[in-house]
C-alpha cells in the first residue's frame, strides 16, 4: 500500500502490452509523454491562445444575444407597421 502511483506515461507500455508493435507504440508514447511534460516553451502560446478563444466564445455568445434582440425588435417594428397601414 506505500508503493507511489505510476503516471499515465509509465502506465503504457503495460496498457498496451509488453511485446511486438504494442511495445514499440508504448514505448513511442511514453517519450513523447516525457517530452511533452517537459517542455515549457510553448506554454505562452498556450495560454495566450486560451484567452483568444475564451474572448471569442464570449464575442459569439453575445452577438447571438444581440442579433435576437434586434430580430425581436424588427419584428415589432413590422407588426406595429402592418397595423399602422390597416394590413
Amino acid at each position: 500500500s506505500g508503493a507511489a502511483p505510476q503516471s499515465w506515461p509509465e502506465l503504457w507500455p503495460d496498457f498496451l502490452g509488453s511485446t511486438g508493435r504494442n511495445k514499440q507504440v508504448g514505448e513511442m508514447l511514453t517519450t513523447l509523454f516525457r517530452t511533452l511534460k517537459e517542455d515549457t516553451s510553448g506554454t505562452s502560446a498556450v495560454e495566450y491562445g486560451l484567452i483568444v478563444s475564451l474572448i471569442v466564445v464570449g464575442m459569439l455568445v453575445s452577438m447571438q444575444l444581440v442579433a435576437t434582440e434586434t430580430v425581436a425588435l424588427w419584428d415589432t417594428v413590422e407588426t406595429n407597421a402592418l397595423n399602422a397601414m390597416g394590413a
